[in-house]
């Protein structure tokens, strides 16, 4: 089923003129795109971006422009990665792992994650922080190996932030379970288990 377009509409709607996002957010989305499906494809989804628009990786632009990017690539994704939630799961998992690959993810992952999950989990608002300019994160213990983090002004679906937080995880050694649930267009609540990956 395609993108619900009054889904997109209402997220557009509740983004500030402050909200915004790092480059390599826009780059890895157009990245995933051209690896999937080609650079016709890319040409499609650059459709909804400002005309001749360019995204350098360190400087922020509208998250409002990263919704309707996603969105778009969700779209075309979905006949080939099984459903638009599944699509959507992928944009967020990719972002993650293109800041996994910067300096600062790289710092981020290696020094943060050494305390094990956890302890990267507590850091959640530290870690978004370094990419967008939005949002407040709480993260609850509940064992040694789960937890639950609730998202306050998050405008990206709950299936983005599933695969933002299974790729955090992935990135430090740990096979992730996240199932999302949406309060209201901009919150949601994670709950998060995981275990050490196979050697």
């Amino acid at each position: 089923m395609p993108v619900d377009p009054s889904e997109v509409a209402a997220r557009v709607a509740v983004c500030e003129s402050t909200d915004r996002g790092r480059g390599t957010m826009f780059n890895e989305l157009l990245a995933l795109v051209n690896r999937e499906l080609g650079a016709g494809a890319v040409t499609r989804v650059r459709a909804v971006l400002p005309p001749d628009a360019k995204y350098r990786d360190i400087f922020s632009y509208p998250i409002a422009d990263f919704l309707k990017l996603m969105f778009a690539a969700a779209d075309l994704l979905e006949p080939k990665l099984g459903s638009v939630e599944l699509a959507i799961r992928a944009c967020g998992a990719a972002t993650v792992d293109a800041f996994a690959r910067t300096p600062a993810g790289r710092v981020f992952f290696g020094v943060v994650s050494l305390a094990g999950p956890a302890r990267l989990l507590s850091q959640a608002q530290t870690g978004y922080t370094t990419v967008v300019t939005y949002r407040s994160r709480s993260y609850t213990p509940k064992t040694d190996s789960s937890g639950s983090i609730v998202m306050n002004d998050a405008m990206q679906p709950v299936a983005y932030h599933e695969g933002v937080l299974e790729a955090v995880l992935r990135n430090v050694g740990y096979d992730a379970t996240v199932c999302g649930k949406a309060i209201d267009v901009k919150t949601a609540e994670y709950s998060l288990e995981w275990k050490k990956q196979a050697a």
